[in-house]
């Protein structure tokens, strides 16, 4: 038989470990995707469209009320093949029809995941926009963005990358 005192140590050992886990499951700085997490930016606004979670900063522009920066991730599940060399080709063609120019492209890494991005300047309005996308191993496709004003973007890079930075892909579907 255990000894009161042990099963009065166990149950609260127990407790306080339950209350860590809680905590750490649902943390509300984390947003849960399909298929990623990711810290959400502190104080801003979220908002959840189909495929898609947007967060807006508190702040917002004295001219049109709008957020002075916007970040968001879109991911959706292809039913074909998906490669992310093909599908950037699309974006480059796209982003030619638009107003405006490519500033800069490259490739990286988020979370061991090859990711190729895009630096867009969007005339009339004047945006800057920073989009990175993701193609996976599972057909998954993420396209996480950063728009905000050319004279706000400075401001806002650093969070953004912090956001970009914080998320964790889920290795299996």
């Amino acid at each position: 038989m255990i000894e009161p005192k042990k099963m009065v140590i166990f149950f609260v050992i127990l407790i306080v470990g339950v209350n860590i886990l809680k905590e750490k499951m649902f943390d509300e700085s984390v947003h849960r995707g399909g298929w990623y997490t990711v810290v959400k930016p502190v104080g801003w606004n979220e908002r959840k469209e189909e495929n898609e979670i947007i967060f807006e900063s508190p702040e917002t522009s004295v001219m049109t009320g709008m957020p002075e920066a916007i970040f968001s991730i879109y991911s959706v599940k292809a039913t074909g093949a998906l490669f992310l060399e093909d599908l950037f080709g699309e974006v480059m063609a796209s982003l030619r029809q638009l107003k405006g120019k490519v500033l800069d492209k490259g490739q990286l890494k988020i979370d061991n995941q090859d990711a190729r991005w895009v630096l867009f300047f969007h005339r009339d309005p004047d945006l800057f926009i920073l989009t990175f996308y993701i193609a996976d191993d599972f057909n998954r496709l993420t396209k996480i963005q950063f728009i905000s004003t050319p004279e706000k973007f400075p401001s806002y890079r650093s969070q953004f990358e912090a956001f970009k930075n914080s998320i964790r892909f889920k290795k299996i579907i």
